[in-house]
């Protein structure tokens, strides 16, 4: 399948200008906190920012035994981070809300947890299968979003995991993931609207062999996959000073980072990489706010 790509570079691996080990992205004396963090890429991620320096890493999930190994595996490469595990699925309230106020202040948030209902055609979909996906990827966010506003830093960074899915044509089967995370998109939109002195973006980390990404494959959806330590490593760019321009932007990690960077004046302060309807600006007339 071809993608549309900003960049002339694709890229489907780390690489040394993301690599969370540079100087110019750490995180030294920062909290971060990755929901769906025990495994795939939450795991890949948090690894990263411990890489990047991060103080502490809070990973969330809803499997025990997962959030231990992984605790395990990442203080046991970096010493100098705390990590912190909460037994919680984001679609419970109580025990969001008690991870967040445990943690106390938080400088990031990555929104990984997620959920691919499955594919089948509209006619042939049953209803709570259907639904669930606006239950983890929707109410879900919301619930996480609303707890981390609470304990959040003023200049606090959000990452939206999100699919390019919600800006291609729509693919047959997909519905219920393409609509769930396009609200879920416009949930974090709202939440930069409102907190202006905060930088929200949105990441599509590509496609990566993980149980999701095998529900996706086993479709027949025709996608290259990519290793997991590109959108780690992206995600610790993106959350950088550098990267400040993508403010309210989508990106994908594949796009190569230098060459995102070369469009800058292009990308800031305009319309693009943001969820519009297209073809607006070329409208030759408009309308107050509330005129009949």
């Amino acid at each position: 399948m071809e993608t549309p790509s900003l960049t002339q570079v694709w890229r489907n691996a780390s690489y040394p200008a993301i690599d969370p080990t540079k100087a110019s992205l750490s995180v030294a004396g920062k909290t971060v906190f990755v929901t769906g963090g025990g495994a795939g890429i939450g795991l890949a991620t948090a690894r990263a920012f411990a890489a990047a320096g991060a103080s502490i890493v809070a990973i969330s999930g809803r499997t025990e035994k997962t959030l231990w190994a992984a605790k395990k595996d990442i203080e046991a490469t970096h010493t100098s981070t705390k990590v912190l595990t909460f037994l919680a699925d984001v679609t419970d309230q109580k025990a969001v809300n008690s991870a967040f106020s445990t943690v106390g202040k938080v400088d990031i948030l990555i929104n990984n947890a997620g959920y691919l209902p499955h594919l089948a055609p509209i006619a042939q979909s049953g209803l709570d299968e259907w639904w669930s996906g606006f239950e983890t990827n929707v109410k879900g966010a919301f619930i996480v979003v609303q707890a981390f506003l609470k304990v959040a830093s003023a200049d606090a960074t959000i990452v939206d995991i999100t699919t390019g899915i919600v800006h291609f044509q729509a693919f047959p089967g997909f519905s219920a993931y393409g609509a769930s995370k396009l609200a879920e998109h416009k949930l974090f939109d709202g939440v930069q609207a409102e907190n202006p002195s905060m930088h929200v973006v949105h990441i599509h980390p590509g496609v990566i062999q993980t149980d999701m990404g095998q529900k996706a494959l086993d479709s027949g959806a025709d996608f290259a996959l990519d290793d997991v330590e590109l959108p780690a490593s992206f995600i610790v760019w993106a959350c950088s000073p550098e990267a400040r321009f993508l403010k309210g932007k989508t990106v994908f990690g594949n796009w190569d980072v230098e060459g995102i960077k070369a469009r800058k004046a292009d990308i800031e302060g305009s319309s693009m990489l943001t969820t519009t309807l297209d073809g607006l600006s070329a409208f030759k007339y408009t309308s107050k706010s509330g005129s009949k």
